[in-house]
């Protein structure tokens, strides 16, 4: 087969033809590429949220849920209602620990849940003006200083039978079954705020 020989505009034609055909295909592509993203992000990928007592709860990609109150954001691994068996016959409130030293301590041995102890602090954090480690005699194994309930504000952790939340003087007792010492943390973290 024989091909037509074309001129020189005829074939600037055709290529410029070409090139605003190419020009808008990619056009299209990006904008809906971008109309696409858009639409994914708001109408239905974003994280679940849910909201409790006023309060909007959004969980994270990580699985905690956060949230904000009086402009300090917290985070949680349960919500409130998932809370509501861990027995909790303490009464203290946010501000009695603002500003304050917080120690943690377990009678015997460092036997609580590290992650629990975490949480408390990521979620004090910046109200607290730190937090230690405590023994609270002379028996203790590790070397950090004794303090007691009635001079200091102790969060103690024991294993124990029932998840609950007591308190003695300055301390606060966080009784929790095995594995469960995150849920009574919580527990703790939402009565403080008035939550629970």
């Amino acid at each position: 087969m024989i091909r037509k020989i074309q001129s020189r505009e005829e074939l600037e034609k055709k290529r410029e033809r070409n090139n605003k055909i190419m020009v808008i295909v990619l056009g299209l592509i990006l904008l809906l590429s971008t109309a696409g993203y858009f639409v994914s992000d708001y109408t239905g990928s974003k994280n679940p949220t849910v909201t409790y007592k006023n309060i909007k709860f959004e969980q994270s990609e990580y699985g905690y849920w956060v949230f904000q109150i009086n402009n300090h954001d917290y985070g949680t691994r349960f919500m409130p209602e998932e809370t509501v068996n861990v027995s909790i016959i303490a009464e203290k409130a946010l501000g009695e620990y603002s500003g304050k030293v917080l120690y943690f301590a377990s009678p015997g041995s460092k036997d609580y849940s590290e992650q629990a102890k975490t949480e408390i602090m990521n979620n004090l954090y910046g109200i607290v003006s730190k937090e230690n480690f405590a023994c609270l005699d002379e028996s203790c194994l590790e070397d950090y200083p004794i303090k007691n309930c009635s001079e200091n504000n102790l969060i103690l952790f024991q294993r124990s039978e029932t998840n609950r939340v007591s308190s003695q003087d300055k301390c606060i007792i966080i009784e929790y079954q095995d594995g469960q010492a995150d849920l009574v943390a919580d527990a703790f973290i939402f009565r403080i705020l008035g939550l629970q």
